[in-house]
């Protein structure tokens, strides 16, 4: 079953992206795409406020995510469609300045596992920060680990990441493997192994185990993007948690 979202929530989505100039850092740079396992997804504001995050929730410039002990989520920005996987336990906030068709998007990640797949787009910009070290994204796949002490593992699969800190900078192309140990020492690359990756497996996946048994509606939400034109996003939702997005007559 498919449903589209109008009324409201296109409402928020408008605001979010008019002007693109002046909104861009405030509405609708992502929305929560899957929720697995417990389902538990702490959304912090940059106000202060917090909220515990649901499939189809629009996240926001400065947006601080984590994931309880016993949780994978999936997020997807709304402008160009690029897709991030988080582990349980894994934190990070979304902060994304410039015009609507040209964003800087930073994933600051305090801890935790995420893989990510980000479409190459021109004059967009993605980078990823950690206590050890900075990536700059050119349009890849490739997975990060952040540990409690800081120390960064990078695993690019599909095209290449710049990555450094203030002692020095390295290249990670596909099948390379790059490590912050700690923000007072370069980065190093080297070689991936089988070993490197085999705890990230899962999060490249689209099966989700269990979860995903459950009775799902598909949910089309509209939206403008910059040039003024209409889309459709589809998300897939439990039939409980998509009775929010219906009008009582549809229920």
């Amino acid at each position: 079953m498919r449903r589209v979202i109008t009324g409201t929530l296109l409402g928020l989505l408008l605001a979010g992206i008019l002007p693109a100039q002046i909104m861009a850092q405030q509405q609708n740079v992502a929305i929560v795409y899957k929720l697995l396992l417990d389902k538990r997804l702490a959304v912090t504001q940059e106000s202060g406020g917090m909220t515990e995050g649901t499939m189809g929730d629009l996240l926001h410039h400065g947006d601080q995510l984590q994931t309880s002990s016993n949780t994978r989520a999936a997020i997807r920005f709304t402008d160009d469609g690029s897709v991030l996987r988080m582990n349980p336990s894994t934190e990070l906030s979304i902060r994304a300045e410039g015009e609507r068709n040209a964003l800087r998007k930073t994933l600051r990640i305090e801890f935790g596992e995420l893989w990510a797949r980000i479409q190459k787009r021109e004059n967009a910009e993605y980078r990823i920060e950690t206590p050890t070290a900075v990536a700059a994204v050119k349009g890849t796949e490739f997975y990060v680990r952040v540990e409690g002490d800081g120390r960064t593992t990078i695993v690019t699969i599909e095209g290449v990441l710049d990555f450094f800190n203030d002692v020095g900078t390295v290249e990670i192309p596909a099948g390379y493997t790059g490590i912050a140990v700690q923000a007072s020492e370069a980065p190093t690359v080297g070689t991936t192994k089988p070993e490197d990756i085999a705890s990230f497996t899962d999060l490249a996946s689209e099966e989700a185990g269990p979860a995903e048994v459950e009775d799902m509606v598909e949910i089309a939400i509209q939206f403008i993007d910059e040039n003024g034109n209409q889309k459709t996003m589809i998300i897939r939702l439990p039939r409980d948690q998509a009775q929010q997005f219906l009008p009582p007559e549809q229920n």
